[in-house]
């Protein structure tokens, strides 16, 4: 999701985000969001917009909704192992632990938790 379309998202579901007990909710982001390289400079600006959101929204919603990113480096997919073969993919993220951060991050054990950008490196 890129930044435009997630800004445009939040602001038409908040409401839904709003009602009742506080919510919570998880973007991804990526490691690469948090400095320049070679090759995928629009990639990484999306990514960085899209921590930036989340953040923002993390702020205005102090007390009703806590936002938070998660970064993943590489992860392991189908595509990406196509489009690397040669990459150490042990060294990836497997999205299932993505998942189980994103699961943390939505829990009531991370109540406490709002405007963070966690990274989920693996070895990578």
């Amino acid at each position: 999701m890129t930044s435009t379309s997630r800004r445009c998202s939040w602001r038409r579901n908040t409401p839904c985000h709003t009602s009742g007990r506080r919510r919570a909710v998880v973007s991804v982001s990526a490691r690469s969001s948090l400095e320049g390289g070679e090759g995928d400079g629009l990639y990484r600006a999306t990514k960085a917009g899209v921590r930036l959101l989340t953040e923002t929204i993390a702020e205005e919603n102090l007390g009703t909704v806590r936002a938070n990113a998660v970064l993943p480096s590489v992860i392991d997919t189908p595509m990406n192992r196509e489009m690397m073969p040669d990459s150490d993919h042990s060294k990836w993220v497997d999205p299932a632990d993505i998942a189980a951060m994103m699961l943390l991050l939505c829990s009531d054990a991370s109540a406490v938790t709002s405007g963070a950008a966690v990274p989920v490196y693996g070895e990578a």
